[in-house]
């Protein structure tokens, strides 16, 4: 009787078990190709990052010969995705990152492009952002400079603001705010961009993407400063092509030039813009 006993336990305690449900799981499915040819690109690492502050977690895989890639068995969740390459690797740079949704039972897809088949040449500017997020991660994610134009402040680790003796504070252009920040990094401090007061919990609602990056280092921007430092953010060069075309710019006051706090204005954009609506005229009025 014992042994009928202990058999029916054990096999409740089994059947239990085989009924427990399982976690929620999707699939991420998709395509690297390269921008100008639009052919599949080769030697291309995919990344994924678990958005999900409790649960941080990074998954790779590499494209096959057809640019073709696929993560099978991803835990349901919000995640950032990034190609990186040997070229761009070589060069010390990196892609911007996008955000995607892994849902239960479903595949997600997400077509990707990497620069490629294009001549550069003048590759001697390098663009800085004053805030990067400083939390041992390569690449560093950026943290917005509209999160100062919303109020956030820079301390250091002391709680001294760096910015309180210039007259604009943490408004001012990028290049006198990173010069601030380098000579007291330099000094030893480290330095913090605090938006408690400015955004406290709105901050996640306002800069959702930013949060993000923050929950999976451990820190609530809306209740602890964020760690920041500046940090390389993108190199300039010019790509040869058959039309020339000469633009002036003559910033008036209150123009934000190329050192302004983000955007940096609308000059650049209307006169791409403006060239765009001219090469489309020229070619319908060419035949």
């Amino acid at each position: 009787m014992k042994t009928a006993v202990a058999v029916s336990a054990v096999s409740l305690i089994l059947s239990g078990a085989l009924a427990a449900p399982q976690s929620p799981i999707g699939r991420l499915e998709g395509t690297v190709k390269g921008t100008l040819a639009a052919r599949p690109m080769g030697g291309v690492q995919v990344l994924l990052v678990r958005l999900e502050s409790d649960s941080s977690r990074t998954y790779s895989t590499r494209v096959d010969g057809r640019g073709r890639f696929h993560v099978d068995s991803l835990p349901t969740g919000h995640y950032l995705v990034q190609v990186s390459h040997p070229t761009l690797d070589s060069l010390d740079m990196a892609l911007p990152t996008d955000r995607l949704v892994i849902a239960d039972g479903r595949t997600t897809r997400s077509d990707l492009s990497l620069p490629s088949g294009a001549v550069l040449r003048d590759m001697e500017f390098v663009q800085f952002h004053p805030t990067a997020l400083d939390v041992g991660r390569d690449p560093m994610p950026l943290v917005s400079e509209a999160v100062r134009g919303e109020g956030a402040i820079l301390v250091d680790e002391g709680g001294e603001r760096l910015m309180a003796g210039h007259s604009r504070g943490e408004l001012e252009p990028r290049d006198i705010v990173t010069r601030a920040m380098w000579r007291h990094i330099a000094e030893g401090h480290r330095v913090f961009l605090d938006a408690r007061t400015a955004l406290g919990a709105d901050f996640a609602e306002r800069f959702p993407v930013i949060a993000a990056h923050c929950h999976a280092a451990g820190i609530d921007p809306g209740t602890m400063p964020i760690p920041v430092r500046p940090a390389a953010q993108l190199t300039d060069a010019s790509c040869p092509c058959s039309v020339r075309v000469t633009t002036f710019c003559s910033p008036g006051p209150g123009d934000s030039g190329g050192d302004g706090l983000a955007p940096q204005g609308f000059i650049a954009p209307a006169q791409w813009a403006m060239l765009v609506a001219w090469w489309f005229w020229y070619r319908d009025s060419c035949g």
